[in-house]
C-alpha cells in the first residue's frame, strides 16, 4: 500500500514547476525508488530515482553521494550496467569498496 501511495503522490505532482511541489515530488520520486528496492522490483526504483535525478537538476537542488549510490545501485540491479557506470565514478570511495564486496565485482565496483 505504501508504494500506491507514493505511485499517486508522483502523480499528483508530474507538471508542477513551482518550487514548494518540486520539493514534494523529489521527495515522492525517492521514497518511492526506496520503496521499490526493498521490494525488489528494481527497474521501477530506477525509474523513480532518474525521476529524481532529473527534478533535482531542473530545481537546481542537486544531488549528493548516497544520491548516486543509490542511482548507480538501482541501474545496477535492473541489469542496466551503461547506466550505473554513469554514476559510479561520482559514489563514494568507500560505498564503492562495500558494493564490490557486497556484490563480488570489483572489476565494476572498483577494489
Amino acid at each position: 500500500m505504501a508504494v500506491q501511495s507514493l505511485e499517486r503522490a508522483c502523480e499528483l505532482v508530474r507538471g508542477q514547476s513551482d518550487s514548494f511541489t518540486l520539493g514534494h515530488a523529489r521527495d515522492a520520486h525517492y521514497n518511492a525508488a526506496y520503496a521499490y528496492y526493498q521490494l525488489g522490483e528494481f527497474q521501477s526504483a530506477m525509474e523513480h530515482m532518474e525521476q529524481y535525478r532529473q527534478i533535482s537538476e531542473s530545481s537546481g537542488a542537486g544531488l549528493d553521494g548516497r544520491d548516486y549510490s543509490m542511482l548507480c545501485l538501482t541501474h545496477y540491479l535492473s541489469g542496466d550496467i551503461e547506466g550505473a557506470r554513469a554514476y559510479v565514478s561520482k559514489c563514494d570511495a568507500e560505498w564503492r569498496r562495500k558494493a564490490a564486496a557486497d556484490f563480488g565485482d570489483t572489476a565494476f565496483f572498483g577494489s
